[in-house]
């Protein structure tokens, strides 16, 4: 190798480094920072113009118009800690941040200023975070994603989607729901796949009314039609206030052509539990590979868990005596039954289905992978 030749992530440290330390810099961006005392003091984060114009068609646009000639660029769109944070994502070109409200402003202020790379990588990165950290508050993420449907934005509501679907029981008792816009209310109750009990999704749309007011109740006609009445005690739809007096009496029996909007379905959803909450083919390879009663290493009629030949053959499986009988009971015992098989995939081709399922979940299932 070259010696002459600097390593790349050198050159962004360094450059950095002499950004944080004010050194050969061109240009300083001003802060209004409250004190503890109520007053305000000025502070300053400094800047190269040529780092800062090649990450952003804004800031070189700027350079030379508006703050040409200007050595002092007063912020007022950003606080400082954001506008840190994302001069350190220019010049390190990565991504770092303590919690989902941090994460969520670097990426308002990556999108004002019109960085590109900066934006990819937080695309990337929130997903991440809500399935780490398990996180019922989506209202941010939707509207960040309000973008046209070509939009790269598009990316995030489809993921704010698939894990509103997966988690929807834990979202509806949130706060965070009822500060939902009508609009989205409406285009996620229409999913016919969310994973939450009828009744309370009844109940979560009667609160949601309750605290917003009863006019709201005339928007949300898309969603009210797509609950599944039918599958309630008859008290429960004689009692709320999601239906007029006529709409009950449809619903309990009597005919009226004009309300055939509302849902005639019987069948109320339910929670999903994680088993049924893996793809398909992972499911039949689970049920195989777990059989308490055809094993399908020596194909006689026993648990696999407890084959002598299985436990020879995959060592590995002496571990899952204990979690095999209950593995669909029990979300932990399917995660560790999991990793063994992405583990094992390595060395035997018999687990190759399990190779990539960390991703799959992830990105497909918005199932968090421990």
């Amino acid at each position: 190798m070259d010696s002459s030749k600097m390593d790349c992530s050198t050159i962004e440290q360094q450059l950095y480094e002499k950004q944080q330390k004010g050194e050969f810099t061109d240009c300083a961006f001003v802060f209004k920072v409250q004190t503890e005392d109520g007053k305000f003091s000025k502070n300053i984060i400094h800047g190269h113009k040529l780092v800062l114009s090649g990450a952003s068609k804004y800031f070189e646009t700027n350079f030379k118009s508006e703050w040409n000639g200007n050595s002092v660029i007063e912020i007022t769109s950003f606080d400082i800690k954001t506008f840190g944070m994302l001069m350190r994502a220019i010049y390190l070109n990565e991504v770092i941040f303590e919690s989902v409200e941090e994460a969520l402003n670097l990426y308002e202020a990556a999108r004002f200023y019109q960085i590109e790379r900066i934006l990819d990588l937080l695309r990337q990165k929130i997903p991440k975070i809500y399935l780490i950290n398990k996180l019922v508050a989506l209202s941010a993420l939707f509207e960040m994603a309000k973008q046209p449907p070509d939009s790269p934005d598009h990316i995030l509501l489809a993921f704010a989607t698939k894990y509103f679907i997966a988690n929807t029981q834990k979202i509806i008792a949130n706060d965070d729901f009822l500060q939902y816009p009508p609009d989205l209310v409406n285009s996620l109750f229409l999913h016919d796949d969310l994973s939450a009990e009828e009744i309370n999704l009844v109940i979560a749309l009667e609160n949601y009314i309750e605290v917003n007011g009863v006019e709201k109740k005339s928007l949300l006609k898309p969603a009210i039609g797509a609950l599944r009445f039918l599958s309630l005690p008859k008290d429960k739809i004689r009692e709320t206030l999601l239906l007029t007096d006529s709409e009950k009496e449809f619903l309990l029996g009597q005919r009226n052509r004009d309300l055939c909007y509302l849902s005639k379905s019987r069948n109320g959803r339910k929670v999903r539990d994680f088993f049924t909450q893996l793809p398909a083919r992972i499911q039949l390879e689970l049920m195989d590979k777990l059989s308490r009663n055809k094993c399908w290493v020596c194909d006689k009629y026993h648990g696999v868990a407890n084959c002598d030949k299985a436990q020879k053959k995959y060592p590995f499986y002496k571990k899952l005596i204990p979690l095999a009988y209950y593995a669909i009971q029990s979300p932990d015992n399917v995660v560790k039954i999991l990793s063994e098989f992405q583990k094992a995939s390595i060395m035997y081709s018999d687990f190759a289905a399990f190779a990539n399922i960390g991703d799959v979940l992830n990105e497909n299932y918005c199932i968090r992978w421990f």
